[in-house]
């Protein structure tokens, strides 16, 4: 099985499920890179827009990242309103697949992901998890996608006080 992680390690560490563990020691962890993107991603921004705008209607507020980090890594909310569910609110990463991931070889997934996230109402708490959880792959040197779970600490602790119903999503660009 592919080291898909990028992390080696002598003994395995599995879930209850199976799942293998991949530890991030905090004197292994990695900062955020300071800097600014190339022209490169503007094509990348404007098409993302557009297909943003297509799914989910008018953006209502943009959370723009302040510090100059590579990829910069905005956080779009939408409102819409479903027959049966009442008001939803979505966030949106925008920036994420401006940079690919470092995906192992002979992995059949995609190597540029955006986020989508599900609440009820957005709050900092839950922008700033996206911006974090956007980051993590190119900091870390690795990859994220469909069913993979992300470390909180050591032991593991809830990202939230209140933890809501919420589902991420994985957009793949086209």
């Amino acid at each position: 099985m592919p080291e898909w992680f990028g992390k080696k390690t002598s003994q395995r560490e599995t879930s209850p499920g199976g799942s293998v563990i991949h530890r991030y020691p905090n004197d292994e962890w990695q900062p955020s890179r300071a800097g600014f993107a190339d022209d490169s991603t503007v094509a990348f921004a404007e098409k993302r827009n557009e297909v943003y705008e297509r799914l989910f209607g008018k953006v209502h507020h943009v959370s723009m990242e302040t510090l100059p980090l590579v990829p910069r890594v905005d956080v779009h909310t939408y409102f819409r309103t479903g027959p049966n569910s009442g008001r939803v609110c979505t966030l949106a990463t925008a920036g994420m697949s401006d940079l690919a991931m470092n995906i192992p070889a002979g992995a059949d997934v995609p190597r540029r992901v955006e986020l989508i996230f599900y609440c009820s109402e957005p709050s900092a708490e839950y922008i700033e998890t996206l911006r974090w959880l956007a980051h993590f792959p190119h900091d870390q040197k690795t990859w994220i996608g469909s069913g993979h779970t992300v470390p909180n600490g050591n032991p593991p602790a809830p990202f939230w006080a209140v933890l809501a119903w919420t589902r991420f999503y994985f957009f793949r660009p086209s």
